[in-house]
């Protein structure tokens, strides 16, 4: 059996204090007091209170001793007239005294139809403040409700974005994949350039030392060899501008590569930061949902609790 969660020292206090403003003492006017319990229960306690005290015990009536009986029986068949008269005055004594309990029945039953009602009127009351309490708690979760159902459509549109966000991510790695690769092959193509360079570097510098040589070697030919040096020494600087254009080319393409895959990581950050916002926003809303439909489940819980005992109570005046 569950303990009752308020004492008795408590409800007979909230009586008192219901009798000191001149309300009617009824069991859903000292739960308003209390703050909680059944009413039936809490009046009950308060009427024990009222009498005073628990109803006395009826105590065993002895029998008589059989010299005791004897004696009366002869007596009896003695003044058998006079028992005869005796139970006549009994009888009306008997039917007396019961038309007043009949009467002070009655009277107590219209007391009691009478606290009943009050105590309905309360209910009546307290039914009225509940629905209006449950009536805001389902406006809050229509209000909230509308609330999830824009933030899942933001969310949807967002997935939606979020597809095509993770779409250009995936092109924007394997363009960033394909320009790793080009600026490997480019890498690699300098560095050929660059070896094929010095290969150049070094055979002019063979070219020349040749040439210095036959200028020493044919002194009388001089005019000659000079017109010959003069055409390796164009076609070599000619052949060293081309390639140095050519590594200037590569540069500026492995240069812009770099940048645009920079610029692709930097928009795959920033797709990365609106998605936790959003889903951190969702999470917020879930929460105040749920918070919502706990407020509604208590205040109907307690209302379907208040409508059990006012039809109880109904049942019990129409018995009556």
């Amino acid at each position: 059996m569950r303990p009752a969660e308020f004492s008795e020292e408590s409800i007979i206090e909230a009586g008192q204090q219901l009798q000191a403003e001149g309300r009617n003492v009824t069991g859903f006017a000292i739960r308003k007091i209390v703050g909680g319990g059944n009413p039936t229960r809490l009046k009950i306690v308060w009427d024990q209170y009222v009498a005073g005290a628990s109803p006395a015990e009826v105590e065993p009536v002895a029998e008589l001793p059989n010299e005791v009986a004897e004696a009366l029986k002869s007596v009896i068949s003695g003044l058998s007239e006079q028992i005869n008269r005796l139970a006549v005055d009994l009888n009306d004594k008997a039917v007396k005294a019961s038309e007043r309990r009949v009467a002070e029945v009655i009277k107590a039953a219209g007391q009691e139809r009478e606290a009943s009602e009050r105590e309905m009127a309360d209910a009546t009351a307290t039914v009225n403040d509940l629905e209006e309490k449950l009536d805001e708690a389902q406006a809050d979760i229509a209000d909230l409700i509308g609330r999830l159902e824009d933030t899942r459509a933001t969310l949807a549109e967002t997935r939606t974005s979020l597809a095509r966000a993770e779409e250009k991510q995936a092109n924007a790695e394997q363009v960033a994949a394909d320009q790793q690769v080009e600026i490997l092959a480019l890498k690699a193509e300098l560095k050929a350039l660059n070896s094929e360079l010095k290969q150049r570097d070094e055979m002019i510098a063979v070219l020349k030392h040749e040439a210095q040589s036959v200028v020493n070697r044919h002194t009388e030919q001089l005019s000659q060899k000079d017109v010959v040096i003069a055409e390796k020494a164009e076609l070599l600087a000619e052949l060293k501008s081309q390639y140095t254009v050519a590594i200037d080319d590569m540069k500026q393409q492995l240069e812009a590569k770099v940048a645009e895959a920079e610029k692709a990581k930097a928009t795959l950050v920033k797709n990365d930061t609106i998605i936790n916002g959003l889903n951190a926003r969702l999470d917020s809303v879930a929460r105040e949902l749920s918070k919502a439909e706990e407020r509604s489940d208590r205040l109907e819980k307690q209302l379907v609790e208040i409508a059990h005992v006012r039809d109880t109570r109904l049942r019990h005046l129409s018995t009556e």
